[in-house]
């Protein structure tokens, strides 16, 4: 019996306790508590977004072509190069480019886009057969000597809000070029008016060329799974 009226005591105690530290709580501390766990929430939110945006894994690193395995186990003059690039991100925010590099041995350059969601979400706003189309962006090079190069092959990644894409084009000659420009399209709208159409100047015969740092396994390099770059039609005249 006893036992149990301590026990109601201690229970009162803890209840007398609790009561006077919510009288305690002005609404003014409630406003700053509410206030303080907002703010790690939009940090928190905007830590996980930089994190998804990275460029990791086969986005980040150089991937090997059977062209480029052959080359070199022949020679050690294999180099790749870059330029420093006069945007990265589009002026839209559509698009971003990131570990370019070209490989003037073997007349190959590759690179990563990266792409939100949202830009496919904002193609419905423009056009209406934009669902279970694939691909939904194509990619094309052009230099000043009106080379088009139109057929390359990639790997691809996705999470939760961004898509990437290491593209690699094969048989680009820039020994005689003055510019590169990447060309981005709506697939089906392949046309300089689409809506969405946006371009990068990879190189220019006039800036600095130097060695790259991207990350390249050459122990034993292995030809990357590359899927083929999909079939499209101009629709400029």
């Amino acid at each position: 019996m006893e036992n149990k009226k301590q026990t109601n005591s201690i229970l009162f105690s803890i209840k007398e306790k609790l009561l006077t530290s919510l009288k305690k709580l002005t609404f003014s501390k409630i406003i700053k508590f509410i206030f303080v766990l907002l703010i790690i929430a939009v940090y928190t939110l905007l830590l996980g977004r930089m994190f998804l945006a990275r460029y990791t894994g086969s986005m980040a690193k150089y991937a090997w072509t059977n062209n480029a395995i052959k080359t070199y186990e022949q020679t050690t003059d294999f180099t790749l190069m870059t330029q420093n690039l006069s945007k990265t991100i589009d002026d839209n925010g559509y698009f971003s480019i990131s570990n370019y590099v070209y490989i003037p041995e073997i007349n190959e350059v590759q690179f990563t886009v990266r792409y939100n969601n949202s830009t496919v979400d904002t193609l419905e706003n423009f056009y209406t057969d934009v669902s279970d189309i694939g691909e939904t962006f194509v990619f094309t090079l052009t230099d000043n000597n009106g080379n088009v190069y139109d057929s390359y092959k990639y790997l691809s990644k996705s999470n939760l809000i961004y898509n990437f894409r290491r593209l690699v084009f094969e048989g680009v000659d820039l020994s005689n070029a003055g510019t590169l420009y990447l060309n981005v399209y709506y697939i089906n709208d392949v046309s300089k008016s689409s809506k969405i159409y946006t371009s990068f100047q990879l190189y220019n015969e006039d800036a600095n060329s130097f060695e790259s740092n991207l990350k390249i396994n050459t122990n034993k390099p292995k030809e990357a799974k590359f899927t083929q770059s999909p079939v499209f039609k101009y629709n400029d005249n």
